[in-house]
């Protein structure tokens, strides 16, 4: 299992930023994000994954795709992509796992956590 961010023994890396919205630290998320990979020099596509289907096509860098939450269904998703090289090597990324959640409960997570911040 690769940690968040860890390079893949292919050499591609697959990054998850939070643009805006929500994100616990605990792999919760709602909001738009982008994705990214780093890789080799020769890299000239990279297709991004959602669940094993494809979310997005690049090629031109920077590698990245920028998603919003509320275009997916509420729940569990497995994030990747595929790399492809100047010379034809395929290269697959780690994996990120994120759940997905609807604006009301990301809404409500954040009230939890800044109430008792506020003392109310």
């Amino acid at each position: 299992m690769w940690a968040p961010g860890a390079q893949s023994e292919n050499g591609l890396t697959l990054r998850l930023a939070r643009n805006f919205g929500y994100s616990s630290g605990g792999g919760d998320i709602q909001g738009n994000f982008t994705l990214s990979v780093s890789g080799p020099d020769d890299l000239t596509r990279v297709i991004f994954y959602i669940d094993g289907k494809v979310m997005a096509e690049v090629t031109v860098p920077p590698f990245e795709y920028k998603f919003s939450t509320g275009n997916y269904p509420d729940g569990i998703h497995t994030l990747s992509a595929v790399g492809y090289t100047a010379r034809g090597a395929e290269l697959r990324s780690n994996e990120q796992r994120r759940r997905f959640l609807s604006a009301e409960e990301a809404g409500q997570n954040t009230l939890k956590i800044v109430l008792p911040l506020l003392g109310v």
